[in-house]
């Protein structure tokens, strides 16, 4: 197999992969607003739970990618 090859089958890779966590991450948004909806929450409501569920998503992908390092 060439280098050239062998990138290619690594972008393709790493490709997959970030499309399967996108959407890993949309279920889980889609589970997260179900829920929300389920318990009559109000738009404002809503908004800041969602808020919240991102910061905690960043803050938990920057500790892990920190750790990696």
């Amino acid at each position: 197999m060439t280098h050239t090859a062998e990138n290619k089958d690594l972008v393709k890779m790493l490709t997959d992969a970030r499309r399967s966590e996108r959407l890993q991450l949309l279920e889980l948004l889609e589970s997260k607003l179900e829920r929300l909806a389920a318990d009559k929450t109000t738009r404002d409501q809503v908004i800041s739970a969602l808020k919240y569920w991102i910061n905690i998503r960043r803050s938990t992908e920057a500790h892990t990618t920190r750790r990696g390092q």
